[in-house]
């Protein structure tokens, strides 16, 4: 083929004439910048019997390479057809052209790094998700359930530490001498008020979070936790004929506070159990009205007849051994009384403690009013707050530090129920 036939089969293969732009010659390159190169099919080139290679680049330019005595004059031809001017490139905008190549390549494989860095960590993100959940499958179901219940106490952290600083202070407050009191202000009564709100509530609160962790509707569980609060306007702890309402079975009337807190808890993973069950089995058109309803009904009959039972039985057991061991064993028994009575105010049940202490507070008892347990007890509080206070010195963890700073002053004021939670 002469350089009129390259010529004209080039403009052919470009897309015909008036999708060429303008073309140039460097070395053995011929140069062609096109207004659209999706018309281009770039391999049809290599038909042209002298061109010895091609490529395309962005900015819809094409790249043929010809032999340096025929790149020239298949130059000139194709700028005949065209009527476009041959532009010969200088060596300035051949290295300039030659940079913006490399700035290109540069910030391709910096995307190409980028992506490649991504990818990893998605896939380091993905192993330790992975790894996560060969951890939480190995945990015994035991563990599982201990980490449940902590994760019922846990948000309950901050507000026991507030309303316990409160209580605490307006405890030393109540004890001042006359005129310095502030009791009958109604400031005063309002910040009494919210102390004694957190610790009254407190089984509501406990009953939410337990229905909320073992998948159940808190709201539902925030009900149920009120059986456990003692309010005279409660239908249940009204009166009949002035004759207090009598359940069966046990022939005695309701006491909201038996068992306490353990209790609360158990009841809240029965209503989140019972909720559960009941959306099994009930048709999806009837579950909004019918899950509650039941929920409610059959989690405060269990409640009523068998946990609130079953947490009197369990505060009776507990008096006993404590009773034997405080008559019995002297100094070994006060040792365990003061070990127990932390994992006892944990779950709620320390009223175990309270008909023990009604009997050595009274002046005509066997002990004539002398309180052999209750110094006990505070020892162990004050055991408590050195044991913490230690760990605060001593830990590196940062976190622990920060919930050992948070509840120190309130178990200082007395109210050492944070500081047991925590």
């Amino acid at each position: 083929m002469d350089n009129i036939d390259i010529a004209r089969r080039i403009v052919e293969l470009s897309g015909g004439k008036r999708n060429i732009v303008s073309n140039s010659v460097y070395k053995t390159e011929l140069i062609i910048k096109l207004k659209k190169l999706n018309k281009v099919e770039i391999t049809n080139f290599m038909e042209i019997g002298e061109a010895l290679g091609v490529s395309a680049e962005e900015g819809n330019v094409i790249k043929i390479l010809f032999r340096a005595d025929r790149v020239n004059l298949i130059g000139e031809e194709l700028s005949k057809i065209t009527r476009t001017r041959l532009n010969e490139v200088t060596e300035e905008e051949r290295e300039r052209s030659r940079e913006q190549k490399e700035s290109q390549e540069i910030q391709k494989i910096s995307s190409e790094i980028s992506q490649k860095i991504e990818k990893i960590e998605k896939e380091k993100i993905k192993e330790e998700k992975r790894r996560e959940l060969e951890k939480l499958k190995k945990i015994s179901p035991f563990s599982r359930f201990l980490r449940k219940i902590l994760n019922v106490f846990l948000p309950l952290l901050p507000v026991l530490v507030a309303a316990g600083f409160i209580q605490g202070v307006t405890n030393i407050a109540d004890v001042l001498p006359e005129g310095k009191s502030f009791i009958g202000t109604w400031w005063y009564q309002v910040l009494k008020t919210i102390g004694w709100m957190a610790y009254a509530y407190l089984p509501v609160f406990v009953c939410m979070n337990a229905t909320k962790e073992f998948k159940g509707n808190k709201i539902l569980g925030g009900v149920i936790g009120l059986l456990f609060v003692g309010n005279s306007a409660m239908p249940l702890l009204g009166t009949v004929n002035r004759l207090p309402v009598i359940l069966p079975f046990s022939n005695k009337p309701y006491f909201p506070e038996i068992g306490g807190l353990l209790i609360a808890l158990v009841a809240g993973i029965i209503a989140a159990f019972i909720e559960r069950g009941l959306r099994r089995i009930i048709p999806g058109i009837l579950k909004d009205f019918f899950v509650p309803l039941l929920t409610l009904i059959i989690s405060a009959f269990v409640v009523i007849f068998i946990t609130q039972p079953f947490g009197g039985l369990l505060i009776k057991q507990i008096y006993g051994s404590l009773n034997v061991l405080f008559e019995q064993k002297e100094i070994l028994g006060g040792l365990v009384l003061s070990i127990l009575y932390f994992p006892l105010s944990l779950v709620g049940l320390q009223g175990a403690l309270i008909s023990i202490n009604s009997i050595l507070n009274d002046p005509e008892g066997p002990t004539r009013g002398l309180n052999y347990i209750l110094p006990i007890l505070m020892m162990a509080s004050g055991g408590q707050i050195g044991a913490a206070f230690a760990i605060f010195i001593k830990t590196k963890n940062r976190k622990m530090k920060k919930i050992i700073r948070g509840v120190l002053p309130v178990s200082i004021l007395g109210v050492t129920e944070p500081l047991i939670y925590t």
